[in-house]
């Protein structure tokens, strides 16, 4: 194998080491442009794909309630009852 950078014999006279440092330094720079490939795409997609919400909080179901007693969807009684579950 013929390395114009490496001066005479291919490997610049080191051999079977000259072989396995090339080998070595060519599977990082393979490994660093797959990482900086995944860097790059996780990068454009970030903020696009949000979790889906997840169940109402104890203070979110609260406020619900709070809203249906003030549109007269419940009565009273209902209202504390659901309160003390929610609180519970």
């Amino acid at each position: 194998m013929f390395c114009p950078f490496c001066g005479g014999g291919g490997f610049g006279g080191a051999g079977g080491l000259g072989f396995i440092i090339s080998l070595i330094f060519t599977l990082l720079l393979l490994v660093g442009i797959g990482l900086l490939i995944w860097w790059l795409v996780r990068q454009s997609s970030m903020g696009r794909y949000a979790p889906p919400p997840g169940p109402p909080t104890a203070s979110r179901a609260l406020e619900i309630l709070n809203e249906r007693y003030a549109k007269g969807e419940i009565n009273k009684e209902e209202y504390e009852q659901k309160k003390r579950e929610l609180m519970g």
